[in-house]
């Protein structure tokens, strides 16, 4: 394959990987984060586990932890269009507790549900204007410099958007209200599910397609790939199952 030789150094591919499991910890709490921050600039009082986030209201951590509980338990028949004995168990709990929810005004939902995107985009747009600024003056050499990979890395930031809008894609079609930002930001404008979703999937897609083909020499892309695909996976097992709930509940 003359731009993706299949060649794989050893030692790149441990540094990569390596490097991949912190950026994803560290983009996943980040994401969280760009809703936690806006929350609180709106005066909430907001809270950030390892991975959601929210603004409390005037429910006991008893009451939360049942409703909590509840949604997880039965999320896909409580967002379905049919009615169960789960989904309307769940209503009424939720009925009972209406009064103590602090309801946000319809402006400052979106501004929180786009916090999260809004920071994950903005530190892809930094990489990509870093190594963009970088290849003009001809410094993206081999081999490439730490700070390099760290543009690189930023940069990747933005693969959450391809990887959220390809998964969603079958849920599209199903009788189910998506409960993740771009969907939620959509139905804010009135527009259908898929659409904050594919607008923001295309420039990720570019992007991402420059960054590997523009600024990673074609030597070392196949194993920058490789890296990115072990290293996602295990951050996000990590960070998910076993560190995150440890350090952030």
């Amino acid at each position: 394959m003359k731009h993706l030789p299949l060649t794989l150094d050893p030692r790149l591919f441990a540094l990569l990987t390596f490097a991949f499991v912190l950026a994803t910890i560290i983009g996943t709490v980040s994401h969280e984060g760009g809703h936690y921050a806006v929350s609180k600039a709106l005066g909430y009082d907001a809270y950030i586990s390892y991975a959601s986030s929210g603004t409390r209201s005037g429910i006991s951590e008893r009451e939360m932890a049942v409703f909590d509980s509840l949604y997880k338990a039965d999320k896909v028949k409580i967002h379905a269009k049919e009615d169960s004995p789960e989904k309307k168990y769940y209503l009424e709990y939720r009925e009972q507790l209406s009064g103590k929810f602090k309801e946000h005004p319809k402006q400052h939902s979106l501004l929180i549900v786009l916090g999260g995107p809004a920071q994950t985009m903005l530190t892809g747009m930094l990489g990509f204007w870093l190594l963009w600024r970088w290849r003009k003056k001809g410094v993206l050499i081999d081999p490439l410099k730490v700070k390099h990979w760290i543009g690189v890395l930023l940069a990747f930031f933005w693969s959450r958007q391809v990887f959220n809008f390809i998964m969603s894609l079958p849920e599209f079609y199903s009788s189910q209200s998506l409960a993740s930002d771009e969907p939620r930001i959509s139905r804010y404008f009135g527009w259908p599910d898929w659409s904050f979703g594919l607008a923001t999937f295309i420039p990720a897609v570019l992007i991402l397609w420059w960054v590997v083909f523009k600024a990673i020499i074609k030597q070392q892309r196949f194993t920058f790939l490789l890296s990115g695909l072990a290293g996602s996976a295990f951050g996000w097992f990590i960070w998910m199952y076993w560190l995150g709930p440890r350090l952030l509940p």
